[in-house]
């Protein structure tokens, strides 16, 4: 579900487009067993508004400023990656977020 390394994070999302609110709702396993934090988002996938949606949404559920979160696979996709850039500590605090939602599952 996600991967740090010394330049950032990268994050599995799976995006449901269209949902009637913005919210962040877990972890969820694919067929292949690979683990995905589910975002689902008001907006609809047209134009990049859904993909707009999801940066916005993953920022303030992590506390990282939009600058730093970028789509860098899956950009037409419902499964995406997101590259989290930034400064250490909150990489850190982003990464401990995501495996308290891991344990959850």
């Amino acid at each position: 579900m996600f991967v740090r390394d010394a330049t950032g994070l990268d994050v599995s999302v799976r995006v449901k487009p269209a949902a009637s609110s913005d919210s962040v709702n877990g972890v969820v396993a694919t067929a292949d067993g690979q683990l995905n934090l589910v975002l689902r988002v008001r907006a609809v996938p047209d134009n990049g508004r859904a993909n707009k949606a999801v940066i916005a949404l993953f920022a303030t559920w992590a506390g990282c400023p939009k600058r730093d979160i970028h789509i860098i696979r899956g950009a037409a996709a419902r499964i995406k990656t997101l590259r989290v850039t930034g400064p250490a500590d909150r990489l850190d605090r982003t990464r401990a977020k995501l495996e308290t939602l891991t344990h959850e599952r």
